[in-house]
C-alpha cells in the first residue's frame, strides 16, 4: 500500500511538472501565488563588459548578439511600458502587468514551448527532480545535476533558434531563443554554494536564477504546504547579497538575480508581502 501511494504521488508530481508548472514573472508589481512570490530582481551587472543598455530596439535584437539576461531585461522594460499605457488609459489588462513564463523540465519541453512562442522559460527544480530522478522535490536534486540540465536546455534552445531562423519559422521570440530563468532553490547550501550556483549557471547560459528563503535542504511548497522552514528576513537579504556579489564576479556570462519567497503558506500573506517590499 505504501509503495502504491508513493508511486501515485510521483505520478502526480510528473503530471504537475509537465502540464501545470507555470511561473508568473511580475512586472513591476508582484503577482501573489499561493505557493511562492518573486520578491525583487537585481538587473545590472557590476562588470562594465557585461553591462548592456536596456533600450535596444527590436532591429538590434534581430541583427546582433544579445544575452539571455539582456533579452529578459528588454522583456521587462517592454512590459513596464505596456503597464504604464494601460494605467494611463484606465484599463485592467493582465498582459500589461505580467509575463507568463511556462515551466519546463528538460530540453524537449523547452523546445516545445519555444516553438509555441513563449517569451521566456522557467527551468523548475520541481520538474527537473521529477523528470531526472523520479522523486518529489524535497532537496534531493544537486547543484551539478541542475547545472547539467541548464546546459542541455540552453544548447537545445540555441540549436532550435538557429534552425527556426534558417527555416523562417516565426516563434514570436525574434532571432534569439527565449531567455531561461533557472530555479536556484536556496543556492544549494551556504554562502560558498550560492556563489558557485550563480557563477556556474551563468556560465551554462542561464538568463536569471531565483533564490528563495527556505532553509536548506528545502521542500516543495506544493507538497509541504505549511510544513516548511523559512529563514529570517535578515538571512534572506544576506543570501541575496551573496548571490548579487557572485553575479558581479561573473566574467563569462550575464545573469539576473530574482529574489523569491516561499513563506506565504507558512507565515501568511502579510509576511509574504512584507518580504516583497
Amino acid at each position: 500500500g505504501a509503495a502504491a501511494a508513493a508511486a501515485a504521488t510521483i505520478e502526480k508530481l510528473m503530471l504537475f511538472a509537465t502540464i501545470l508548472n507555470f511561473m508568473v514573472l511580475p512586472v513591476p508589481v508582484h503577482t501573489l501565488s499561493s505557493m511562492s512570490i518573486s520578491m525583487s530582481m537585481s538587473s545590472t551587472p557590476n562588470s562594465g563588459s557585461n553591462s548592456k543598455s536596456t533600450n535596444s530596439s527590436n532591429n538590434s535584437i534581430n541583427n546582433s548578439y544579445i544575452s539571455g539576461a539582456e533579452k529578459l531585461r528588454q522583456l521587462l522594460s517592454s512590459s513596464r511600458k505596456r503597464r504604464t499605457t494601460a494605467t494611463n488609459n484606465a484599463t485592467n489588462n493582465a498582459s500589461a502587468r505580467a509575463i507568463v513564463v511556462p515551466g519546463i523540465h528538460d530540453a524537449l519541453s523547452a523546445k516545445i514551448f519555444a516553438n509555441a512562442g513563449a517569451p521566456a522559460l522557467f527551468l523548475s527544480g520541481f520538474g527537473v527532480t521529477a523528470s531526472k530522478l523520479g522523486q518529489p522535490d524535497v532537496g534531493l536534486l544537486t547543484q551539478t545535476e541542475m547545472e547539467d540540465t541548464v546546459r542541455s536546455v540552453v544548447q537545445a534552445l540555441n540549436v532550435n533558434s538557429d534552425s527556426n531562423a534558417n527555416a523562417n519559422v516565426n516563434t514570436n521570440t525574434g532571432a534569439h531563443p527565449p531567455p531561461l530563468i533557472v530555479d536556484g532553490d536556496t543556492g544549494f547550501g551556504g554562502p560558498l554554494n550560492i556563489r558557485r550556483t550563480i557563477q556556474s549557471f551563468a556560465s551554462a547560459g542561464a538568463a536569471a536564477v531565483t533564490i528563495e528563503d527556505q532553509q536548506f535542504p528545502k521542500k516543495c511548497t506544493y507538497a509541504a504546504g505549511k510544513h516548511i522552514s523559512i529563514i529570517s528576513q535578515e538571512e534572506c537579504i544576506e543570501r541575496i547579497q551573496i548571490a548579487v556579489a557572485a553575479r558581479n564576479e561573473v566574467r563569462d556570462g550575464d545573469i539576473l538575480i530574482i529574489a523569491r519567497t516561499d513563506c506565504r503558506a507558512a507565515l501568511g500573506l502579510d509576511e509574504a508581502v512584507k518580504r516583497c517590499q
